[in-house]
């Protein structure tokens, strides 16, 4: 099962793809479930169209296989497929992907019009013959799959062209509902095309949180240290990385580096960033971040620290993690507030930017808070 979340065109994003909670019968890798042999034809006919795409139009090696995706708009496992594939552009990734979805949309795809993909219609899901695509595009293996290895050793890249990887989920195209039609909540079964089936939409709240650690620091002053070249890079990566997201908040702490941190984003969206203190201690400052991102709308982005960000990932209803490491600094947190159908908050761990060194997400002391 491919458990894709809905709403992050993941376009920059080196993804580790870890998923909170895990998916049920979530092992080594992503979790795979047996599709029945009269029904595989069917399912890998839904992807014919974007695996031609990709090869003809993209030039990129592909490979087919059945999958299943939960469906945050129906609350249901649906059997699809896959489209995993690799290619070679000379283009930098940000401007790579949207060039790719030019010529998605030049190739006859064109957006589901309903139900919508989430809120603010922020995934990048398209239609054609019969099949919704969820189309990704990464300059990483997302899932660390045997068919990403395959497809990249296959891959023979031009000289002066850098890889890139598509993942591509296909599902039937689900009907248009009626505005007024109640959501089935039901989670169960797999059934596919649940006429008036519709996500219940939360009345207040963000729709999609991004947290960061901020960049690396210089070493001096050691009170309150700005960004050093590093992080400064790693600042402009974050925004590269959200080129197709325009955050409607931005929350940071008083420190100068978080500040830093958030400024390039703050200069392409003109988003004054709201600063909350880190007087009264660290839980006192999660609590009032916390807040900060329940009164938001639409995206919202937090940088913060080290012993700051996981909390606040638990405190907006993910998991208990354990702090960042001193020297970890690509780690990128997506939460949906409330996406799962229990509930919970639905969160995607990724990298961005520069690779931390080896050894960077193990630290003596990690315990989970």
């Amino acid at each position: 099962m491919t458990r894709i979340l809905a709403a992050v065109p993941l376009l920059s994003l080196s993804l580790s793809w870890s998923s909170f909670p895990p998916p049920r019968g979530a092992g080594d890798g992503p979790a795979r479930h047996p599709v029945r042999g009269d029904t595989v034809a069917g399912t890998l006919a839904l992807c014919t169209q974007a695996a031609a795409f990709l090869r003809t139009d993209r030039r990129m090696v592909a490979e087919v296989e059945p999958d299943t995706m939960d469906d945050w708009r129906t609350h249901r496992r649906l059997a699809g497929c896959r489209v995993t594939a690799a290619g070679g552009s000379a283009r930098p990734l940000a401007q790579e992907a949207a060039h790719f979805y030019e010529r998605v949309r030049a190739a006859g795809w064109v957006r589901t019009p309903d139900p919508l993909d989430a809120p603010r219609e922020g995934s990048l899901r398209f239609r054609q013959g019969g099949a919704d695509c969820l189309f990704n595009v990464n300059g990483a293996q997302l899932l660390g799959t045997d068919a990403e290895a395959r497809v990249n050793e296959a891959l023979r890249v031009a000289p002066g062209e850098t890889s890139y990887q598509v993942l591509a989920v296909c599902l039937p195209a689900l009907p248009a509902a009626p505005p007024d039609a109640p959501f089935s909540a039901d989670s169960g079964g797999g059934a596919v095309g649940v006429p008036g089936a519709r996500p219940a939409q939360p009345a207040t709240g963000p729709s999609l949180v991004i947290l960061v650690r901020h960049g690396e620091k210089a070493p001096v002053p050691g009170d309150d240290p700005p960004l050093s070249a590093a992080g400064q890079a790693r600042a402009a990566a974050l925004d590269s990385a959200l080129t197709h997201l325009a955050p409607s908040t931005i929350v940071v702490s008083t420190r100068r580096r978080t500040v830093e941190t958030a400024a390039v984003v703050q200069q392409r969206t003109g988003v004054t960033p709201t600063v909350v203190s880190l007087e009264g201690g660290g839980a006192g400052h999660v609590q009032a971040v916390a807040r900060a991102v329940r009164a938001a709308r639409g995206t919202v982005l937090v940088v913060g620290h080290s012993n700051t960000i996981p909390a606040i990932v638990t405190a907006l209803g993910g998991p208990r993690l354990p702090d960042l490491c001193d020297a970890s600094y690509a780690t990128l947190f997506l939460v949906q507030p409330t996406a799962a159908a229990d509930g919970r908050a639905v969160v995607v761990r990724a990298q961005y930017g520069a690779a931390d060194p080896p050894g960077a997400s193990a630290c003596p002391g990690m315990v989970p808070r």
